[in-house]
C-alpha cells in the first residue's frame, strides 16, 4: 500500500474519531440540569413603599422593599413582572426601618435620614446637631421629624435646606409624630404623653402615661396610640381615650391603621377610625419547611391591594411577600416558594405548580401547609394563580386541612385543583375547584363524609379522569353520606353523584390514590378491600366489569404511559420495604428486574425523550433497559414529588433541602437545546401598520442566537423590495414597519445555542391593503385622485412636501411615476378597494 494513502486514511480516521469524541463531549455537556431559578428572595425585610421613579414617564410605579444582606442594605423593586435590584450600598446605612417617597424621591429612615440620589444613598442635612430621630411624617409638603435633639427635644420640619423647630421644645423625647385632621400630633415621654400643634403652640390631648416607645397614627377622625412591642392600644375618639383595644401598631396604609397581634405577628387588624376588622391570618400562609409562622414586618398599598413583607420562624427563613386578594393572603412575587406537591403542563403552554407534600409511601401528606396556593411559570418567571385556598388552622385530623393533591387540565373546565377545600367558615365547600381569572370556584358541591374503619372522616379527591365522556373523581369518596369509600363518583348536572351501576367499584371499600385510561380500560390504584377480606392495590374496568389482577403488588401508586406501555410505581411490604417500577403485561403487573432504593422509594413517573424516568426521595433516575441510571442534580437532598414534560424539558418539583429552599422547581434537559418560553402569535394587520413578533427562550440557556424566517426563507433587516421595513431579524423580536401585502405569510423563529436549534410554532401574518385608498376611507374616489396627483407632481418620496410614508409610491422604488399611476388607475376605475 502506498504509505501516503496510509497516512491519509489514518488522518481521516483520526479526524472522524475526534469528531465523534467532540460530539460525545458536547452531548455529555448538553445533558443535565439547568441553572436554578435566578431569584434569590431577600432575608429579613424591614420596610416597604411604592415609588414611581420616573414620575410621569412610561414606567409603572414599583413596590419597593428594603432587606439587609450581611452589612449591605439591599433595595429591590417589583416592576410588574419580576424583582429588580434598585441599589446595594457597600457601606451599610444601617437597618432601614422606614421607606417613604417625598417630592418623587425615595427616602430611607434608619434613625437618620437618607435620600436616594443617582443610585446611592445621600444623608439628608441635619442642623444644628445630629439628632436622635424617632419618627417622621409629611406635613404641608415638608418632611417633619420627631425625636431627641440634645437639649432641644421636639418636632422639626426640613425647610429651605435646614431643620426648623415647630413650636416650643418639649421637656422630654418625642417618640412619634403624625398628621391628624390637618394638624400635627406628637406622642412621647413628655407631660401627658400626647399633644397637638395649633399653629402656634403644642396643646395636650387628654392625658396618657408618657412612654419613650409610643407610636401614634391617625385613622379617620380618631387617633390610635400604642407601641411596636407592647400589647395595649389607646384610641382617642369623641374627646376621650379608650384603652379597650390590644395589639402592636405596624403602620397606617391607605387610610387605615394596621395592628398585629402581640402573640402572632401574622394576624392583622385594621382600624378605619370607627370599626376594627380582623384580616385573614398570614401566619398560616407560609410554605417553608421548618417554619409555620409568618411575621409581618412591613406593609404597602400597591395596585389596589394590601401587600405584606415578613419573615418565617425557620433557620432558612427568607423573605415572603404576600398580597391580600378578596379575603385571604396569597404569595406575591416570582419565586415558586416552599415545597411543591404537584406540577402540570397546561395546553396553554404554561406550567402550573401547587405547594404541599407527599409521603414516601405515596400517601398524600397534608399536615403542611395550611393555605395551599397555585402558581404559573411561563418559562421565565412565576406568578400567582388566584388567591390561596381558604382553610382551617392546624387541627387534630390532618386530613381536614385545605389541600391541593393534584393539578389537572380538563377540556371543559380548564385548570382544576383536586383535593379538599374549606370555605371561610370552616365548612367543606368542594373537593375540586376550577380557576376563573382571579378566583377559584367549586366544581360540584362538597362530598359527604365517609366511614373509614368505624371512624368518620372528610372525603378527598386525588385524581380526575374523563372516561367515555364522563368526568370521574377518584379518592376517598362516596356520594352517599356515612358509607365506606367507594373510590369513585361522577360529575352530573353540577353535582357529584354515584356512577352508573356497572362502573361502581364492586368491593367492600376502595381508597383510590390514582387512575388512568389505557387501552380503553380504566385502571385505578390504592387500597382495595374485597368482600372476602383480601386486599389489593390495583383494579381495572374494561367497559363491562371490574377485574383485579392476580399478581397485584402492594401500594401501587403513580401511573405513566411510556412507549405505548403502562407503568406504575409500587412497594413490596415485607420485613423491609422494597420499591419497584412495574409494567402492565395485559393480564397482570410485572416488576422491572432492579429495585429502587429506600427508604422513600418512587413517587413519580414520566416518559421523556424515549426513556422512562422515576423520581422520589432518592432523586431522579432513568431506565436504560437493564439498570437505573443516576440523574440527580448537584448536591441533591430531599425528594422529588412530581414530574412533567414541557417544551423539551423534564420538570421536577418537590422539597430539595440541600438546594436553595426557594428553588423547589428544577428542570432537566437531555440535549441542552433551548426550550421555548413564548411562541410568536398570529397577527392580522392593515397596510402601513407596524407589526411585532416575539419569541423567547426559557431561562437558564446561555448564549442563544435568534433567526426569523418567512415561509421558510431567512429574513434580513432593512427595506424590502415591496416597501416594508424589517428590524430585529436576528433577535428575539421581529418588527415589521409599513406592512405590505407581500409580508403576508408564515413566520417562524429558530433559537440556537451550542447544543442545537429549536424552532417556534408558525405565526401567520396577513395584510389587508387597498393602496389606492390614500385617504383610507374604504373607497377609491376623486379625493384619492387629488392626493395621488399632488404626489405625482412631487415625484420624489424624499420631497419635504410628500406625505409621510410616501403612500402613492405603490412600487416602493422611492419615486411616484407612471408605474404607480397604472396601479392607481386600475383601482380608481373599480371605485372600490380591490
Amino acid at each position: 500500500m502506498d504509505p501516503r494513502r496510509t497516512v491519509i486514511a489514518l488522518s481521516v480516521l483520526a479526524g472522524l474519531f475526534g469528531a465523534v469524541r467532540a460530539s460525545a463531549q458536547i452531548s455529555q455537556q448538553c445533558e443535565g440540569w439547568l441553572p436554578g431559578f435566578p431569584v434569590q428572595e431577600i432575608p429579613s425585610p424591614s420596610a416597604s413603599t411604592v415609588w414611581d421613579r420616573d414620575g410621569d414617564g412610561p414606567e409603572e410605579p414599583m413596590l419597593i422593599i428594603a432587606a439587609p444582606i450581611s452589612s449591605i442594605e439591599t433595595i429591590i423593586g417589583w416592576n410588574g413582572e419580576r424583582w429588580v435590584s434598585i441599589t446595594s450600598v457597600g457601606g451599610s446605612i444601617g437597618p432601614i426601618s422606614r421607606l417613604f417617597v417625598y417630592n418623587n424621591k425615595l427616602h430611607a429612615f434608619t434613625g437618620r435620614l437618607y435620600t436616594f440620589e443617582v443610585n446611592q444613598w445621600v444623608e439628608t442635612a441635619v442642623a444644628p446637631v445630629r439628632p436622635t430621630i424617632n419618627d417622621l411624617t409629611i406635613f404641608n409638603n415638608e418632611i417633619v421629624i420627631a425625636g431627641g435633639f440634645a437639649n432641644e427635644n421636639g418636632v422639626y420640619a426640613f425647610r429651605s435646606g435646614a431643620w426648623v423647630r415647630i413650636g416650643a421644645a418639649f421637656n422630654a423625647q418625642v417618640s412619634s409624630v403624625d398628621v391628624w385632621n390637618g394638624t400635627l400630633v406628637a406622642a412621647g415621654y413628655f407631660f401627658r404623653g400626647v399633644a397637638a400643634f395649633d399653629g402656634t403652640s403644642w396643646t395636650s390631648i387628654g392625658s396618657v402615661t408618657p412612654s419613650t416607645s409610643y407610636r401614634i397614627r391617625s385613622a379617620g377622625s380618631a387617633l390610635v396610640l400604642g407601641t411596636p412591642f407592647g400589647s395595649t392600644l389607646s384610641v382617642y375618639s369623641n374627646g376621650s381615650w379608650d384603652n379597650g383595644s390590644s395589639g402592636q401598631i405596624l403602620d397606617r396604609v391607605n387610610g387605615r391603621v394596621y395592628v398585629t397581634n402581640s402573640s402572632d405577628r401574622g394576624i392583622l387588624r385594621a382600624f378605619d377610625g370607627t370599626t376594627w376588622t380582623t384580616l385573614d391570618s398570614a401566619s398560616r400562609q407560609s410554605s417553608i419547611p421548618g417554619g409555620n409562622t409568618f411575621t409581618i414586618k412591613a406593609l404597602a398599598w400597591y395596585r389596589g391591594r394590601l401587600h405584606a413583607a415578613g419573615d418565617v420562624t425557620s433557620n432558612r427563613a427568607f423573605t415572603r411577600t404576600l398580597e391580600y386578594v378578596g379575603t385571604t393572603w396569597r404569595p406575591f412575587g416570582e419565586g415558586p416558594g416552599g415545597r411543591l406537591r404537584s406540577v402540570l403542563a397546561g395546553p396553554d403552554g404554561v406550567v402550573y405548580v401547587s405547594d404541599g407534600a407527599r409521603s414516601s409511601t405515596g400517601i398524600v401528606s397534608v399536615d403542611y401547609p395550611y393555605r395551599p396556593f397555585v402558581r404559573r411559570w411561563d418559562g421565565t418567571r412565576f406568578a400567582p394563580v388566584g388567591p390561596a385556598f381558604e382553610g382551617r388552622g392546624l387541627v387534630a385530623d390532618s386530613t381536614r386541612l385545605s389541600s391541593v393533591y393534584r393539578l389537572q387540565w380538563d377540556p371543559e373546565f380548564g385548570l382544576l385543583a383536586v383535593g379538599f377545600f374549606y370555605g371561610n367558615n370552616g365548612v367543606p365547600i368542594t373537593a375540586v375547584a376550577r380557576n376563573v381569572g382571579d378566583e377559584w370556584l367549586p366544581v360540584g358541591g362538597p362530598l359527604p363524609s365517609i366511614t373509614d374503619f368505624a371512624s368518620t372522616r372528610a372525603a378527598s379527591v386525588y385524581r380526575l379522569v374523563r372516561y367515555r365522556g364522563e368526568l370521574l373523581a377518584f379518592g376517598i369518596v362516596n356520594a352517599t353520606p356515612g358509607m365506606p369509600s367507594s373510590g369513585v363518583v361522577r360529575y352530573l348536572n353540577g353535582q357529584w353523584v354515584e356512577p352508573d351501576v356497572a362502573l361502581r367499584v364492586p368491593y367492600s371499600y376502595a381508597n383510590l390514590q390514582d387512575a388512568i385510561v389505557f387501552d380503553d380500560k380504566l385502571f385505578v390504584a390504592g387500597g382495595i378491600g374485597d368482600t372476602d377480606g383480601t386486599l389489593g392495590t390495583s383494579a381495572y374496568y374494561d367497559g363491562l366489569a371490574w377485574s383485579k389482577p392476580d399478581n397485584s403488588v402492594d401500594s401501587l401508586t403513580d401511573f405513566c404511559v411510556h412507549n405505548n406501555e403502562l407503568y406504575a410505581t409500587s412497594r413490596d411490604s415485607g420485613t423491609t420495604d422494597t420499591f419497584y417500577v412495574t409494567r402492565w403485561t395485559g393480564s397482570g403487573w410485572q416488576r422491572l428486574p432492579v429495585a429502587l432504593p429506600g427508604p422513600g422509594g418512587p413517587l413519580a413517573l414520566a416518559s421523556y425523550k424515549g426513556s422512562l424516568y422515576v423520581g422520589g426521595e432518592f432523586g431522579l433516575r432513568s431506565w436504560n433497559g437493564s439498570a437505573w441510571q443516576f440523574r440527580n442534580p448537584p448536591s441533591f437532598g430531599g425528594a422529588i414529588y412530581d414530574l412533567v414534560v414541557h417544551a423539551g424539558e423534564l420538570i421536577a418539583v418537590g422539597n430539595f433541602r440541600s438546594l436553595n429552599p426557594s428553588e423547589n422547581f428544577l428542570r432537566f434537559s437531555s440535549n441542552g437545546i433551548p426550550a421555548i418560553a413564548s411562541h410568536p402569535q398570529s397577527r392580522a394587520g392593515s397596510c402601513g401598520e407596524n407589526v411585532t413578533l416575539r419569541s423567547t427562550a426559557a431561562s437558564g440557556y446561555p448564549t442563544i442566537t435568534y433567526k426569523w424566517f418567512r415561509d421558510g426563507s431567512p429574513l434580513s433587516d432593512g427595506v424590502t423590495p415591496h416597501g416594508s421595513i424589517l428590524a430585529g431579524s436576528g433577535t428575539d423580536t421581529l418588527r415589521i414597519s409599513n406592512l405590505r401585502p407581500e409580508d403576508a405569510g408564515s413566520y417562524t423563529c429558530s433559537l440556537t445555542d451550542r447544543c442545537g436549534t429549536a424552532t417556534t410554532s408558525p405565526a401567520a401574518i396577513s395584510a389587508s391593503c387597498c393602496p389606492a385608498d390614500l385617504d383610507q376611507n374604504g373607497a377609491v374616489a376623486d379625493e384619492d385622485f387629488q392626493i395621488f396627483a399632488a404626489a405625482y407632481d412631487l415625484v420624489l418620496c424624499a420631497s419635504p412636501s410628500m406625505p409621510a410614508g410616501c403612500p402613492a409610491d405603490f412600487t416602493a422604488d422611492t419615486i411616484v411615476d407612471d408605474a404607480d399611476f397604472a396601479i392607481f388607475v386600475t383601482a380608481y376605475d373599480r371605485r372600490v378597494c380591490p
